[in-house]
């Protein structure tokens, strides 16, 4: 019964450990991406531009999309 339990902890910890890493390799590409957006940003002089988006810009929710966008 001991046995038993231990085998199924063990499954849980090597699935979140997989999980993790994951998330790990996810969060690295998402960096890398962001790196890329940030100089395409600057190499297009579009810093004010940019800086003015994130300042006033909204969430738009609308029912026929499952996700919000971000606008003007």
């Amino acid at each position: 019964m001991m046995q038993n339990r231990y085998d199924i902890l063990l499954q849980i910890n090597k699935e979140m450990l997989e999980h993790i890493r994951d998330l790990e390799q996810d969060q690295k590409q998402l960096e890398h991406e962001s790196s890329y957006m940030k100089a395409f940003i600057h190499y297009r002089n579009l810093d004010d531009d940019y800086i003015y988006f994130r300042e006033h810009a909204r969430e738009v929710y609308d029912e026929d999309n499952p996700f919000p966008y971000i606008t003007l």
